[in-house]
């Protein structure tokens, strides 16, 4: 494979990964609108160590710490958003909780 060509599988694998995690913060919104309206705080280091025991069971050995450092990222990007939209004009109204 050249250059060239790792390159282009790297371009086509980033616009699946922006897809995907789209997706994710797309949901991470879904949980954030729960969070307020239940009072529950962003966050939630357990289910934080879940899922990164739970990814890293499936991973290939020789990549787990690096794919434990990517999922603390995407944590942290998805903690600040939640706290975003908690100050912010996206967050759900308490009084719409049953809407």
């Amino acid at each position: 494979m050249t250059l060239s060509q790792a390159r282009e599988a790297i371009d086509r694998i980033d616009r699946e990964l922006v897809n995907l995690t789209v997706q994710r913060l797309g949901m991470v919104d879904e949980i954030s609108d729960y969070k307020v309206i239940h009072n529950l705080p962003v966050h939630d280091p357990a289910r934080e160590d879940q899922v990164i025991s739970r990814i890293i069971s499936v991973c290939e050995e020789g990549f787990r710490e690096d794919i434990a450092a990517l999922y603390l990222c995407l944590f942290e990007i998805s903690r600040k958003r939640q706290e975003r939209r908690r100050v912010g004009e996206t967050a759900p109204r308490i009084d719409q909780a049953g809407e």
